[in-house]
């Protein structure tokens, strides 16, 4: 089957995602810095290629939202603002409805929206996430949540 045209793929995950909202958000402090150009690489977003690609990531409107691909649910959100140095993101929103996110630990979450941005932005960031210490389960949890991303950003895209 071939593959649909960019702008219908944005469309068709955009409507899916926009349908969901955060329903239980918690705020969490971050200190985020980008460049004009990275704000750019930012806006543009990810879109799942394949079922190994876990998120659907999108600018809209001053905001970048963070999407599970298989459900649509959002699980992260955050502002981008314009300071005298280029763009910053001071705080980002998590999902706390347990029915839709499990997890409750607010370290575990900035590794992961910080290891999400850093992949938008084309940096292999996985030392945030992969410890030596790491075992099979840890691994596999990986996967889970992050797919083809736990690769270096150009081995996948």
């Amino acid at each position: 089957m071939a593959k649909k045209p960019e702008k219908e793929r944005w469309e068709h995950w955009l409507a899916l995602c926009r349908r969901h909202r955060i329903t239980k958000p918690k705020r969490i402090a971050i200190d985020l810095s980008f460049t004009q150009a990275q704000f750019e690489k930012i806006k543009q977003g990810f879109l799942p290629d394949a079922m190994e690609d876990k998120w659907v990531i999108y600018y809209s409107k001053g905001t970048v939202y963070f999407h599970r691909s298989w459900t649509g649910h959002r699980m992260y959100k955050a502002k981008i603002t314009r300071h005298e140095n280029g763009y910053a993101i001071r705080e980002f929103y998590v999902e706390r409805n347990q029915n839709r996110y499990r997890n409750t630990d607010d370290n575990e979450d900035v590794a992961t929206f910080a290891f999400l941005i850093a992949n938008l932005l084309g940096v292999d960031a996985r030392s945030i996430l992969i410890s030596p210490e790491m075992g099979e389960f840890d691994a596999l949890k990986l996967w889970s949540t992050f797919g083809r991303m736990i690769f270096r950003p150009e081995d996948y895209k």
